[in-house]
């Protein structure tokens, strides 16, 4: 049963796409398998079967590895380039030294 499909990695709206066009002439004799780098936070890994529906995909998507440092306690995700935490700068409301959540350890 032969196999055409593309994988595409996608990481917000306005990067370019990274694909890959698959072809096999026989997905079930010789599965086909990928390692693909997601290069940080809020990547997409996006299958599409580009054959007809007579030749059916099964498609399945694992982490091999998880860094557990960013989800470690403390650990914060920085999402859209601020690399500011907490409510630091003229917003602080519970203490200008301490910066962050002032002298708290956890939000409420």
């Amino acid at each position: 049963m032969p196999i055409t499909a593309t994988i595409e990695v996608l990481q917000g709206p306005n990067t370019n796409r990274q694909g890959i066009e698959l072809y096999s002439e026989d997905g079930r004799g010789r599965p086909v398998s990928y390692v693909l780098e997601t290069p940080g936070y809020g990547c997409v890994i996006q299958i599409n079967n580009k054959g007809p529906m007579e030749f059916p995909l099964t498609a399945e998507v694992v982490p091999l590895t998880v860094n557990h440092a960013v989800l470690a306690y403390g650990g914060q995700a920085i999402i859209g380039g601020d690399d500011r935490s907490g409510r630091g700068g003229c917003y602080d409301d519970w203490g200008s030294d301490t910066g962050g959540w002032g002298d708290r350890d956890t939000i409420y």
